[in-house]
């Protein structure tokens, strides 16, 4: 099978670096190694001018495509095929265009305010994804097509968030179906600073959510596309129900993540842990889990036809198994949910075992270049999702650091004595490359950077990747046929799951390492990973020193302008901010001498979700607070205070 090392040492036999020798007509084609990277940037930049021009008028957004489209037919008039401005310019248009075309238009529909909170509608649409089994009751999405309120239709359409409490139905894509619910719409926390959870919702092209005892009142019309999504239904919900059955909490939920890509179903304190502790990546299901899927069939399917000489004559061996191999891949892609990871991981592997088939040179660029490619053009959306951009991160940041780190340290494998301590130096080479690639982005978006992740993947990795994993798939597919053999082959990788969790929560607790940003702006993440790229690409010294220069002292000025705390200094006014946190009450008062006192009533209505985390810290970090002079706690009910978030994410000087 095709791996990330590999990758990388192809990757540095083959590297040719795209550059224009001076007096060189850029209007005249010239010859490049790499093409898909190229008009992958062209691609990307056009969805992200098409998102800045959501800012703005429409009419920009057609001046914009008018003018490249104009530009497009002078240079292929003048130069015909030849110019190699044409193609960067025809992939900047497609992305100006695929944003605008694929993107869920947020509109308000004339009727569907009369709908929300009633319960004498009908629904009729059809089920628009697979059910997501939680610690109580699952989740799916239908997509209504019109509402009924007696006698009168109305033409709604849209997405609908159905939270069920018991399932007793398979349902599937593509299934036509006549339902009866209440319908909500989303709501947002008034607090500054908070994400807005309606809007992203909308941007999905959704219209509301509905809390269910039952499906009961959900009728199916008629079956779906294929028989195969049923299938992979009944797969869905057989194996979800035999890790709640077989496996003790908490570890039952964290293989659902692992083997079915299920997190709802994981506690938040667990969820929390893997976050301090910088290992949540495990949870996704990535190319660690299609990689080792696809190595266990190759060796099963090796051994089968090591004995059928005569499809081994006519194919060859590696062309069969790999052919034989593709299917459950994508079977097992389709299983899980194909979330953005599991999609660039499972296209990946595939392009990867197609340029094994066609015997072509595997260049690590190219195929992240299509894996991405193929992904935007389907949603061109996700470009801006955390998923998708901690995904590539990570894989760019390990094919190319990994062997930069490797010459910093001028420790090469062969002066390692040992087999064991080359592995422990690769891994962690390879774990400290993907924690430097992604810290700019987790800081930006969920404003926490673990420094133990480099660390912990070391005894992690090695638990979950080859004891957890394996055991969990051959124990998935061994329930269907035995139960009592899958719960003996899944003893062992519980075994390993529970030993995971504790070191995770063991570190959680410690909090070493760990740290909180406060609001940041686009503009860090770009400094970060051009500061980054200027300390381990290959310039000369001087070169390097000039930019490091500039772009640190740039750094430096942007932090100091946006982390300057807002009403710090000494005034002659009392000012208190009443944030809306629900049906509980917390106020941040500052007063005349410029200290900050935070009062917290308790009385949530959420009993699961984290005001603190959520609600309150988002506030004060957009205030760009840093330290509280006084919490006062007008409330003793632990379980939904938000004291233990706000105690280690700010500085607290007095607790009253």
């Amino acid at each position: 099978m095709l791996s990330i090392k590999d990758l990388a040492i192809s990757n540095q036999k083959n590297t040719r670096y795209f550059f224009i020798p001076a007096g060189t007509n850029i209007f005249v084609k010239m010859p490049v190694r790499r093409t898909l990277p190229p008009l992958l940037f062209s691609f990307t930049l056009g969805i992200v001018l098409a998102r800045i021009n959501t800012l703005f008028q429409n009419i920009t957004l057609l001046f914009a495509a008018a003018s490249l489209l104009l530009v497009i037919t002078v240079l292929l008039v003048k130069y015909g095929r030849n110019s190699i401005l044409v193609p960067l310019l025809l992939f900047l248009l497609l992305g100006l265009i695929s944003l605008r075309v694929s993107a869920p238009k947020i509109r308000v529909q004339k009727f569907l305010a009369r709908l929300y909170d009633r319960q004498d509608v009908v629904w009729t649409g059809e089920v628009a994804s697979y059910p997501e089994f939680k610690r109580y009751g699952a989740r799916f999405t239908v997509s209504v097509q019109n509402a009924q309120v007696g006698n009168l239709k109305y033409p709604i359409t849209g997405l609908v968030q159905i939270n069920v409490r018991k399932l007793t139905k398979q349902w599937y894509p593509g299934m036509k179906i006549v339902a009866s619910f209440v319908l909500k719409d989303f709501r947002n926390f008034r607090t500054p600073g908070v994400f807005d959870y309606k809007h992203y919702m909308q941007r999905k092209g959704y219209i509301g959510k509905s809390y269910v005892a039952s499906d009961k009142l959900f009728i199916p019309l008629k079956p779906g596309i294929g028989s195969w999504r049923k299938i992979i239904s009944k797969i869905r919900a057989h194996s979800f129900d035999f890790l709640m059955k077989n496996v003790n909490r908490p570890a039952n939920s964290i293989f659902a993540a692992l083997l079915l890509g299920m997190k709802k179903a994981i506690p938040d304190y667990v969820r929390e842990a893997f976050n301090l502790v910088g290992v949540s990546h495990l949870l996704a299901i990535s190319g660690l889990h299609l990689g080792l899927l696809g190595g266990i069939l190759y060796f099963l399917f090796s051994y089968i036809f090591s004995s059928w000489e005569w499809a081994l004559l006519k194919f060859g061996k590696n062309r069969l198994v790999l052919l034989c191999t593709v299917p459950f891949v994508i079977f097992y892609a389709e299983v899980t949910g194909l979330s953005l990871p599991t999609k660039r991981a499972m296209l990946m592997v595939l392009i990867a075992l197609l340029a094994l088939l066609i015997r072509r040179i595997r260049d690590f660029w190219q195929v992240l270049s299509i894996a991405a490619m193929l992904i935007l053009v389907d949603q061109p959306d996700a470009l801006f999702q955390p998923s998708f951009q901690l995904s590539f991160s990570a894989l760019i940041a390990i094919v190319f650091l990994t062997p930069r780190l490797k010459s910093i340290t001028k420790l090469e494998n062969h002066e390692i004595s040992s087999r064991l301590l080359k592995m422990l130096f690769n891994a962690f080479l390879v774990s400290l490359s993907a924690c430097i690639g992604v810290a700019p982005l987790l800081a930006y978006h969920f404003r926490i950077v673990s420094l133990l992740g480099a660390i912990a993947n070391l005894v992690i990795i090695p638990l979950v990747g080859f004891v957890a994993l394996p055991c969990g798939l051959l124990s998935m597919a061994a329930s269907f046929a035995d139960p009592g053999l899958a719960s003996a082959i899944i003893w062992p990788g519980t075994k390993a799951l529970k030993l995971t969790l504790a070191i995770i929560l063991k570190l959680s607790h410690l909090k070493l390492g760990v740290i909180y940003f406060p609001d940041l702006s686009a503009s860090f993440v770009f400094l970060s990973y051009a500061l980054i790229f200027s300390l381990f690409h290959n310039f000369s010294l001087n070169k390097k020193a000039v930019a490091c220069g500039v772009i640190i002292t740039t750094g430096l000025l942007l932090a100091h302008l946006g982390n300057k705390e807002t009403d710090s200094q000494p005034t002659n006014t009392l000012t208190m901010s009443i944030l809306d946190v629900g049906h509980g009450c917390c106020i941040l008062g500052r007063f005349p001498t410029g200290q900050r006192m935070l009062i917290e009533g308790g009385n949530y209505s959420w009993s699961t979700f984290n005001i603190g985390k959520n609600v309150v810290a988002p506030f004060l970090w957009k205030e760009k607070v840093k330290e509280i002079d006084f919490l006062l706690l007008a409330s003793v009910y632990p379980r939904c205070s938000l004291l233990p978030f706000v105690v280690d994410a700010f500085q607290i000087r007095e607790l009253w």
